[in-house]
């Protein structure tokens, strides 16, 4: 049950998130169109749509990523490349095609490592974490997680460390090991706030209350949904009170 309550909060982070990238879409389309120029900016331009468009329209990540690859491959710019391919394994991800979407991370995370780009590298670890989780497979995502998490700590990289908290609590949670993936929640927290990331931070407090609720710790549960609550309200984010208040009816009556 928890694990479908934290998969329902990244959802909702997720959508969330897509109508924030509407605009930006639309902003990088129209660089792309007035920049004519096949160069690497052009590269990383296509590579941003793509990634921008996972949230909202995958199939047009895949277009774009496809794009981006084919110019690297003619520009010689492996970094380009190597995106490329990483956002090609997010598509094939999307489609629940796991093992085409591993060798992509793999094929991605090499030409990063040669690179010398270890932040991105620390991205396709943790995509190939994801690929294992949805898979059911939480021994090997660990793993993954871990190593994306350990880099993302070497290169002091925030963003990097407050995801990798939150999915390595995200496995704890799985195992019932509730103790730890609070620790690493409340680490999480800290991290999130520090990079201003309100988005992350309110879903962070709703995967907490969640444990709290499945343990039947209903005041804890509520304070946590009310702090959630009430950082939805500041950022107008529609979605994220629907989705508080209905956990917090949850609390109150059957589901």
């Amino acid at each position: 049950m928890i694990k479908k309550l934290n998969i329902l909060v990244l959802i909702f982070y997720l959508q969330n998130l897509g109508i924030a990238q509407n605009s930006m879409v639309d902003s990088l389309q129209n660089l792309l169109n007035n920049r004519s120029v096949k160069d690497t900016a052009r590269v990383s331009l296509l590579n941003d749509v793509a990634y921008k468009f996972s949230f909202i329209d995958i199939d047009k990540t895949l277009k774009y990523a496809n794009e981006a690859g084919k110019l690297s491959d003619q520009l010689n710019f492996p970094i380009g490349k190597a995106e490329s391919l990483r956002l090609t394994g997010i598509y094939y991800e999307s489609k629940s095609e796991f093992s085409t979407a591993l060798e992509y991370f793999q094929r991605s995370f090499e030409i990063f490592e040669v690179c010398k780009q270890k932040i991105s590298a620390a991205k396709c670890l943790n995509n190939m974490g994801n690929s294992y989780y949805f898979q059911g497979n939480y021994t090997q995502a660990f793993e993954f997680y871990q190593k994306s998490f350990e880099i993302s700590e070497e290169q002091n990289n925030r963003k990097g460390i407050s995801r990798g908290l939150n999915n390595l609590a995200m496995i704890f949670v799985c195992q019932g090991n509730y103790t730890q993936a609070i620790e690493y929640y409340q680490k999480a927290l800290i991290v999130l706030d520090e990079i201003g990331d309100k988005n992350g931070y309110s879903s962070c407090l709703n995967n907490i209350s969640n444990i709290f609720k499945e343990q039947g710790d209903y005041f804890h549960a509520l304070d946590y949904y009310q702090k959630s609550l009430k950082i939805s309200e500041e950022l107008s984010d529609k979605k994220g009170i629907s989705r508080t208040l209905n956990n917090i009816a949850n609390i109150y009556g059957p589901e």
